[in-house]
């Protein structure tokens, strides 16, 4: 019965996981995210509020290439993302 269950939620989220492909959030109202950056989060695998608040800072830095000096907040993208998810 277990690995029925397991196999129906595998078999759901691999949907979700291409319905989120096809039907991306629009990551631009976080402040802080343009085109440019929302096309490289997509490249990286960040297609929805969720995945990008379920991310590691430093993760986005290394994918995004983003150098210390530059004022990109990626935290702060995250807790934006977290904010859009309860809304949703």
């Amino acid at each position: 019965m277990l690995e029925k269950q397991e196999s129906q939620f595998s078999q759901l989220r691999d949907h979700f996981d291409r319905y989120a492909e096809t039907h991306p959030d629009d990551l631009s109202v976080i402040k802080g995210i343009g085109r440019i950056y929302q096309w490289k989060l997509r490249d990286a695998g960040y297609s929805t509020y969720g995945q990008l608040a379920q991310a590691d800072t430093q993760h986005l830095r290394d994918v995004l290439d983003i150098e210390p000096w530059q004022k990109t907040d990626p935290q702060s993208w995250i807790e934006q993302a977290q904010v859009l998810t309860r809304r949703d």
